[in-house]
């Protein structure tokens, strides 16, 4: 049995080929563990068959999130309507030329799993869809749940990850509330320069699949500002005070929105001088879209707003506002509250004991990649019980 590694970057690369080692190592059902290499797999003319199409509807998909990543890309300067439909097209012509080559290279290889990161990603996402079109399963890798962890799922990353959103599958775990994870008490004191109370509303990357695929009903972070401002005029003194902060890897420039804010807002502000753990460690509440920030909080203790869809929005655990009209309802009567400590307990334990693989990826160490060897043996046992248990019920 053959599985294959897919990186898109130098990074990956590195960390794929040690992984493939300790796979082959480690794992006995496990014959040989491919890397194919970065970015299109070369030379793409020799893999690509002429009897392999990406369907239309799949293209269409790939194409639209393609473009709605590029004008988040240019906010504030609307792209041009004849722009819009050639980079498109371009999109849809690349995504069905790397489907062919792809789903041929995967084939020749004889691969029966592919191990890959992120899977929503333009390669990444068409990898995956050749490789389920060969009944090829896929296990995803992505920055860990939890600090210092890294993820390998089954089923995808972010939102589309296993982490089941039940309360009472966390009930009913047979271990005890982990003490890694005490409730953390909110500073006493405000800390210089911020209101005495207030919501943390960490910024997100406006390019980042967590907007383009996962957020609903805000479309970036100029459209979450304007949200926030009709809310103030709407709620006036009932408006709590807010409190944002840019993300680091955001390449958009805020500085227009801020003196936007400065002239005609009185209850919302840019703080960039502090560090998103000590901001949310003074604040009554954090308000995000799907950020891992929210994760933060939760290790915090603080209670948690989710506007978006994330894994860790889980009755009990969060509060959630699915549209602007519940969210005016939360700011006004300040119906959210910390998590049910015995369930924060059980999801955090669960996550730790469970579903991560502790240390970082790109700074991987041995006991890590046996960790990670370890980890996918698991996901693989897991699969082939469940294809027994279908078998026995036909």
């Amino acid at each position: 049995m053959k599985t294959g590694i897919f990186p898109a970057r130098k990074t990956q690369q590195q960390y794929a080929l040690k992984l493939s080692e300790k796979i082959e190592q480690t794992l006995p059902d496990i014959d040989q563990c491919l890397v194919f290499p970065r970015k299109h797999i070369m030379p793409s003319i020799l893999y690509m068959s002429p009897f392999s199409n990406l369907s239309h509807q799949e293209a269409k998909k790939i194409t639209a999130l393609e473009v709605k990543e590029k004008s988040n890309v240019q906010l504030g300067k609307p792209l041009a309507g004849w722009f819009i439909l050639l980079y498109g097209l371009m999109k849809y012509i690349e995504a069905c030329i790397l489907f062919r080559v792809y789903r041929s290279r995967f084939k020749q290889s004889g691969i029966s799993q592919l191990i890959l990161w992120n899977g929503l990603k333009l390669r990444q996402r068409i990898a995956t869809i050749a490789a389920r079109s060969l009944n090829i399963p896929c296990y995803f890798i992505e920055r860990g749940a939890l600090p210092g962890t890294t993820t390998l799922d089954a089923r995808g990353i972010n939102y589309l990850n296993s982490v089941p959103r039940s309360t009472d599958f966390f009930f009913h775990q047979s271990f005890q509330g982990n003490q890694k994870f005490p409730a953390i008490k909110n500073q006493e004191k405000p800390l210089p320069g911020l209101p005495e109370r207030y919501i943390f509303v960490p910024f997100q990357v406006n390019t980042d699949t967590q907007i383009t695929m996962f957020s609903p009903w805000i479309n970036h972070m100029p459209h979450l500002v304007e949200v926030l401002m009709e809310l103030e005029t709407e709620l006036g003194k009932d408006m709590p005070e807010i409190v944002l902060k840019t993300h680091p890897a955001c390449p958009q420039d805020y500085k227009q929105l801020e003196k936007h804010l400065m002239a005609f807002s009185k209850r919302i502000h840019f703080v960039n001088n502090l560090s998103p753990k000590k901001l949310i460690a003074s604040a009554d509440a954090v308000l995000t879209i799907n950020s891992s920030v929210g994760m933060e909080a939760i290790l915090a203790n603080v209670p948690l707003i989710v506007i978006g869809q994330a894994f860790y929005d889980i009755p009990g655990l969060t509060t959630r506002a699915s549209s602007i009209s519940e969210l005016q309802h939360i700011f006004k009567y300040h119906s959210y509250s910390h998590a049910n400590q015995q369930l924060r307990n059980r999801f955090l334990s669960w996550l730790d004991k469970e579903y991560v693989v502790h240390g970082c990826w790109h700074k991987a160490d041995d006991e890590h990649f046996q960790s990670m060897a370890s980890r996918y043996q698991n996901l693989l046992e897991t699969a082939r019980e469940a294809i027994g248990t279908t078998l026995v019920s036909i």
